[in-house]
């Protein structure tokens, strides 16, 4: 059985008894420990080390790097010390390519393609990604900033997948630069508006990497409702991920069907 770890849940496997509210404490134990012995295939995203590793001023400082030769934001040592944590304990990471197809980390095993061939695994990517393009609000929202702020240097340089992009894209920098020149007011601001926006494009790149490799069950305890009815993860659209093929799970209910003998991976 293959599971995604969302953020989330990763985080409780990390410190088992940080979560009680979804994830009684010795359950969470048990289901670390499972991991632990290779019982279970566990995985998490790249998307999530994105998330995780960065804070929200280091999002919107990518965003003006990407694609360039620039330095890229320091990911926050805290934070990679958990992902190493759960790299000790068997945890592999799936690719979840964002705008630069760029590693923020390089502790963790890569999931080895074992269902799909890496072309495959990479169209079917592509495929879900852009079912749910959840970057077109941060892409929109940095759109209506361009005018407003000095060019971008941008260069146009080949993706790896042979295509013509921006380096970086002039969305990207704008957002960065409005950020950066803004007061502790505009700040406020901003982050109220990016941060949901980029919580909901990892969102969707965690759900094209689980499906990208064919895995079993992704446990989440996301609801989506901090981010409104029209998230990803929000309840009213959880027939759109059934649909396509992702079974969602709260890691309680899993690791109850899963130690009952009831679980269902489809």
């Amino acid at each position: 059985m293959r599971i995604t770890l969302d953020t989330n849940v990763a985080n409780i496997v990390h410190k088992p008894t940080s979560r009680p509210q979804f994830m009684n404490g010795a359950d969470a134990v048990a289901f670390r420990n499972a991991i632990a012995l290779g019982e279970l295939q566990v995985f998490v995203s790249e998307a999530s080390v994105f998330l995780e590793c960065l804070d929200l001023s280091g999002k919107i400082e990518y965003l003006s790097v990407v694609r360039t030769t620039n330095p890229r934001p320091q990911p926050d040592p805290r934070r990679l010390d958990a992902f190493a944590d759960l790299a000790s304990i068997g945890v592999k990471m799936l690719h979840a390519p964002l705008l630069g197809a760029e590693i923020f980390v390089d502790n963790m095993a890569w999931a080895d393609d074992v269902l799909f061939d890496a072309r495959e695994r990479q169209n079917r990517f592509g495929e879900m990604a852009k079912r749910f393009p959840r970057h077109h609000p941060l892409e929109d929202y940095g759109n209506t900033l361009v005018a407003s702020h000095p060019p971008a240097p941008v260069k146009h340089v080949e993706h790896p997948n042979g295509f013509s992009v921006e380096a970086p894209p002039k969305w990207g920098y704008a957002i960065w630069s409005s950020y950066t020149r803004g007061n502790a007011s505009t700040k406020r601001a901003m982050s109220k508006t990016v941060r949901p926006l980029m919580s909901e494009w990892a969102d969707a790149l965690i759900v094209a990497s689980h499906y990208a490799y064919g895995n079993d069950i992704l446990l989440s305890t996301d609801t989506g409702k901090g981010a409104g009815s029209g998230s990803l993860m929000h309840p009213l659209n959880r027939q759109n991920l059934i649909a396509s093929g992702i079974k969602i799970m709260s890691p309680s209910d899993f690791w109850r069907g899963l130690t009952l003998g009831t679980l269902q991976t489809s």
